[in-house]
C-alpha cells in the first residue's frame, strides 16, 4: 500500500452569472446566389439566404442596385434552404430537407409546406424544376440508408414518386438540362457522378466519372457551377467538355490555362472564381486564347455566393451578408453596402437547467454567435459595477457598412464588426444608448471573446450553443 498522502484540491469560491445575448445578426450566408429575373421596374433581382437551424432561416431578395427585402422563416423546422427553384416571377420553391418542400410567394412573404413522401435528409443546391411536366426533383442521403430522391407535382402540390438506392454519390451540387427533356444532377461524396433524371418517365440512372473526391479542396476548379457552350456541352474543370447525348467527355473545345470554378459565360468569355484564404478571386477566361485574366477579389465569400448579372456585373452577397457589385469587364468596385437594414437576430436567454438568481449586471458582445440562442458563464469573478453596465449596449453598423471592420461604431465599449448574416439596423437612441456611447472609449473585446477586458482579470468566458 502506498504511503503517499494526497492533498485535497482547494476549492475557490465561484460565482456564476447567466446573461442574455442581445439581438444581433443571423449566422453565415452560405447558400447560392441565384437570379430571379427583372422586377416590375426592369431591375434584376437575386435570391440568397442564411442557414440558422436554431431559430429559422433569413432570406433576402436583393436588386442590382442593392435594394433589398427580407423574408423570415421562423422555427427550427425552417433552418435553411440550399435549393431554390423559381416557378414564376412571384413564386419560389425551396428545399432544405428531402421530406418536404416550401412554396414562397415573394410579393406577400407567405409560404406553405408540403410533404414529398421521401425520408428526411439534408438537401444541398441543385433541385430541378421542370415546367413541361410540372415536377420538382431533388436527391440526398438519408442517414444510414441509400441515396434517395423525390419527384413532386408542384401544380397539384403533392408527392409524385420516391426513388431509393439511386447513386453511389450522396449530395446534389448542381444541375443542367441535357437538351432532350432530361436533366443531369452533379452528385458528390465519396466520389463524383452525374444522376440523369427523365421527368417524362420519372426515372433516373447514374454515370460515375470519379471514384474519389476531396471536397475540402475548393481551388483549381469545382463543379458547384458549370458553364455551357452553344452546343449545350458543359465544361468540367480538369475533365473537359461533357456531351450529354453521348454521355462522355470530349477532348475537343477550348481549355483555360488555369482552372477555376466557371460560373458564367457571355460569348467568347467566361467568368470563374477561386477560393483562397477566405476570399474569392474572380477572373475572366478568353475562350479563343485560353488566357485567364484576374478581375477582382471579394473578401469573406464562397464559390456559390456570386453570379453574373444580365448586364455583365459580378454580383456577390458574401458570408457576412455584405453586398458587392463589380464591373464584369474592368473589375472596378461599383457598390459595397449592407444589403438591408433592420434585420435582427434572435438573442434571448434560454430556460435554465436549474433555478438561478437573475444577474443584475450583464456583459454583452454583439458579435458572438450571430443570432443563435446562447448563454455565457463566468466563474470565480466579481464584476465591477463601474465597468459592467445594465442592459444591452446600442449595437449597430456604421452608415457606410464597409467590410471587415473598416467601419467601427463604438458603443458600450464594444466594437461592432460584421460577423455573420445580414447587418442589423443601428438603434434609434434613447437614454441607455447615449449612456453607452458616452462610455465607449475604453475599447472592445476581441472577436473571438476569449477574455473580458473591462477591468476583470483572468475571467474566462464560455459560450454554449443550445
Amino acid at each position: 500500500m502506498s504511503n503517499v498522502r494526497t492533498r485535497p484540491a482547494s476549492r475557490r469560491p465561484t460565482r456564476t452569472l447567466r446573461v442574455s445575448i442581445p439581438r444581433t445578426r443571423d449566422p453565415f450566408v452560405n447558400t447560392p446566389l441565384i437570379s430571379l429575373g427583372p422586377d416590375a421596374s426592369g431591375e434584376e433581382r437575386f435570391w440568397i439566404s442564411t442557414w440558422n437551424s436554431c431559430v429559422g432561416a433569413l432570406a433576402l431578395v436583393v436588386s442590382e442596385s442593392s435594394k433589398a427585402r427580407a423574408y423570415r422563416f421562423k422555427g427550427k423546422r425552417y433552418g435553411g434552404f440550399y435549393s431554390a427553384a423559381q416557378e414564376d416571377a412571384d413564386t419560389l420553391w425551396l428545399c432544405g430537407d428531402l421530406s418536404r418542400v416550401v412554396r414562397l410567394t415573394l410579393s406577400t412573404g407567405a409560404f406553405e409546406e408540403y410533404p414529398t413522401g421521401a425520408p428526411s435528409a439534408l438537401v444541398f443546391q441543385g433541385m430541378v424544376l421542370d415546367r413541361a411536366s410540372g415536377l420538382l426533383f431533388a436527391a440526398a442521403f438519408p442517414w444510414a440508408q441509400t441515396t434517395a430522391a423525390f419527384s413532386f407535382d408542384y401544380r397539384g402540390r403533392r408527392g409524385r414518386k420516391v426513388l431509393t438506392d439511386i447513386s453511389p454519390a450522396h449530395y446534389m451540387r448542381f444541375h443542367f438540362p441535357n437538351g432532350d427533356g432530361s436533366y443531369s444532377c452533379v452528385m458528390h461524396c465519396p466520389g463524383e457522378s452525374l444522376l440523369r433524371w427523365d421527368p417524362r418517365a420519372d426515372t433516373v440512372d447514374t454515370f460515375e466519372y470519379k471514384s474519389q473526391l476531396d471536397t475540402e479542396v475548393l481551388s483549381g476548379g469545382t463543379t458547384y457551377h458549370l458553364i455551357a457552350d452553344d452546343q449545350g456541352r458543359r465544361y468540367f474543370p480538369g475533365q473537359g467538355w461533357y456531351e450529354p447525348a453521348a454521355r462522355a467527355f470530349s477532348a475537343d473545345g477550348p481549355r483555360p490555362r488555369r482552372e477555376m470554378t466557371w460560373f458564367a459565360r457571355r460569348g467568347r468569355r467566361a467568368w470563374g472564381a477561386d477560393y483562397e484564404n477566405g476570399a474569392v478571386e474572380v477572373a475572366v477566361w478568353d475562350l479563343d486564347t485560353g488566357a485567364v485574366r484576374p478581375l477582382c477579389s471579394i473578401p469573406d465569400s464562397q464559390l456559390h455566393n456570386l453570379t453574373l448579372s444580365a448586364s455583365g456585373k459580378v454580383m456577390c452577397v458574401n458570408m457576412y451578408g455584405e453586398f458587392f457589385r463589380y464591373d464584369g469587364d474592368t473589375g472596378a468596385l461599383e457598390v459595397i453596402a449592407p444589403p438591408a437594414r433592420g434585420l435582427l437576430g434572435h438573442g434571448r436567454l434560454p430556460p435554465p437547467d436549474r433555478p438561478r438568481p437573475a444577474a443584475r449586471h450583464a456583459l454583452h458582445h454583439p458579435a458572438l454567435l450571430g443570432g443563435q440562442p446562447a448563454h455565457r458563464e463566468r466563474k470565480g469573478l466579481r464584476p465591477s459595477r463601474a465597468r459592467l453596465r445594465r442592459g444591452p449596449p446600442d449595437v449597430g453598423l456604421a452608415r457606410e457598412g464597409l467590410h471587415g471592420g473598416l467601419h467601427r461604431r463604438r458603443t458600450g465599449g464594444v466594437r461592432s464588426r460584421p460577423t455573420g448574416g445580414f447587418p442589423r439596423e443601428p438603434s434609434r437612441g434613447g437614454r441607455s444608448a447615449a449612456r453607452h456611447a458616452a462610455r465607449g472609449r475604453r475599447g472592445g473585446w476581441p472577436p473571438h471573446l476569449l477574455r473580458v477586458q473591462h477591468g476583470v482579470r483572468n475571467a474566462r468566458v464560455r459560450a454554449h450553443l443550445l
